[in-house]
Formats: structure tokens, C-alpha cells, sequence
């Protein structure tokens, strides 16, 4: 549960796996800010 809901401005979700993690953004509308598949490496 999130206290405080109001102050949060973007809500962040990451998918985590094997060959590439994605990561989501959203606004408190919902509004997607960020919709992104990202490397999966060491580095």
C-alpha cells in the first residue's frame, strides 16, 4: 500500500527478464509517460 497517494506523480513498473527487461511509467491518470524494453547485461 502506498501512504501519501497524492504526492506520488509517476508510478514505475519493471518486468524483469531472462533476455530483456521492460520497464512502464505511468502518470497518476494513467497516462503512459515511458513504455521501454531494455538490455539485459552484466554491465
Amino acid at each position: 500500500m502506498i501512504d501519501n497517494y497524492d504526492s506520488v506523480d509517476v508510478f514505475i513498473g519493471v518486468d524483469v527478464g531472462k533476455g530483456e527487461h521492460h520497464a512502464v511509467a505511468l502518470d497518476r491518470a494513467g497516462k503512459q509517460l515511458f513504455d521501454k524494453a531494455l538490455p539485459n547485461e552484466e554491465s
